[in-house]
C-alpha cells in the first residue's frame, strides 16, 4: 500500500474565522483541529502566534500578520542593487567568472567575515531574477550558466 504524501497548506480566512467562532465557545485545539482536519500542533501554532491580541483571537488580524510574514524574507539580503559586494559580483561577471568562482574567490579574500562572502546559489538566484541587467554583462543564461 502506497503513503499518501501530506501537502501543506496555509489556513484560509474561513479557517481562521472558524478557529475564532470556536475559541470563543471554548473548544479545545483538538476539537477544533477536528472540526477543520487540520493537526491540533497547526492550530495551536496558529493561536500562540496570535497571543498579542488582548481581545482573543482575531482572524482578520491573524490573517494580516501571517502575509506580512509571508512576503517577510528571513534573512538579510547580501546582494543589495548598490551595495559594494554587489558591485564586486557584477565587476566579476563582466570578467566572465562563473558564480563559483566569484564566490570562492570572496571566500579566499575574507575568510573571517561573512558579510563580504556570497555563495553561488545566491549569484544565481539574483541572476535568474533579472536583478543584474546590464547589457555589458548580458543575462542570466549568457553569463551565470555558460
Amino acid at each position: 500500500m502506497e503513503k499518501s504524501k501530506k501537502h501543506y497548506t496555509q489556513l484560509n480566512a474561513e479557517e481562521r474565522a472558524t478557529i475564532m467562532l470556536l475559541r470563543q465557545k471554548s473548544k479545545g485545539v483538538r476539537e477544533i483541529g477536528r472540526f477543520l482536519n487540520r493537526s491540533p500542533g497547526t492550530i495551536s501554532r496558529e493561536l500562540d502566534r496570535d497571543l498579542a491580541f488582548e481581545s482573543g483571537y482575531a482572524a482578520s488580524l491573524a490573517g494580516e500578520q501571517a502575509r506580512s510574514l509571508r512576503i517577510k524574507p528571513r534573512k538579510e539580503l547580501k546582494l543589495i542593487v548598490g551595495g559594494a559586494l554587489f558591485e564586486v559580483v557584477v565587476d566579476h561577471l563582466k570578467k566572465k567568472w562563473s558564480p563559483e568562482q566569484i564566490a570562492g574567490t570572496l571566500k579566499g579574500m575574507h575568510p573571517d567575515d561573512p558579510s563580504q562572502r556570497v555563495s553561488h546559489e545566491t549569484i544565481y538566484h539574483t541572476c535568474s531574477g533579472q536583478v543584474i541587467t546590464d547589457t555589458t554583462i548580458g543575462c542570466f543564461a549568457a553569463n551565470c550558466l555558460s
